[in-house]
């Protein structure tokens, strides 16, 4: 299998600003005049505890109900938290439009457990990996981030931390 040299692995520890520094990033290209597009999970707390997630649409700029520390109808118990189903499905539409508009960069946020054990974002990560010629940038705990690395045959010296890397390093490596 053929290295995926077009994904990026942004990591970093739990509460490290991952999802912030890739927002960051995002707002960079536009402000740039690149068509960035995807997803980023943006959390809420309470009393010091991680206690919701919305998905934000980079490119239509909107946000959903994605994940709940307390139990919603219909919603998806997977460890602590309720997951969306409906958002899954609305994830995979914003990631198909931003490959029929090629995207100058994809990015999904997050990737973690739940994918690891081929549910989440999993088909997103499969239907992502299907496009060679697209820049993406995958977000993912450190702990998690060889091995799906491994599992999606990205180089390692793909993998850019939080805590080491800069935006505009982080630039030079994927618009090289």
């Amino acid at each position: 299998m053929k290295e995926r040299k077009n994904i990026f692995i942004v990591t970093g520890e739990v509460h490290e600003g991952k999802s912030t520094f890739v927002r960051q990033f995002s707002d960079f290209l536009l402000k740039e005049g690149k068509n960035a597009c995807g997803f980023i999970t943006r959390g809420t707390f309470k009393d010091g505890i991680r206690e919701d997630f919305a998905l934000f649409d980079i490119k239509a700029q909107k946000e959903y109900p994605f994940i709940s520390s307390e139990e919603v109808e219909s919603w998806v118990k997977f460890k602590r938290f309720y997951f969306n189903p409906d958002v899954f499905i609305r994830g995979m539409k914003i990631m198909e439009t931003c490959v029929d508009d090629k995207c100058d960069l994809v990015i999904l946020d997050e990737i973690g457990p739940m994918e690891a054990e081929k549910g989440g974002w999993h088909e997103v990560m499969n239907y992502l990996v299907e496009n060679p010629d697209m820049k993406q940038i995958w977000v993912c705990r450190d702990n998690l981030a060889k091995d799906f690395a491994n599992e999606m045959n990205i180089p390692e010296d793909n993998i850019f931390s939080v805590a080491k890397t800069n935006l505009s390093d982080l630039h030079k490596k994927i618009f090289k």
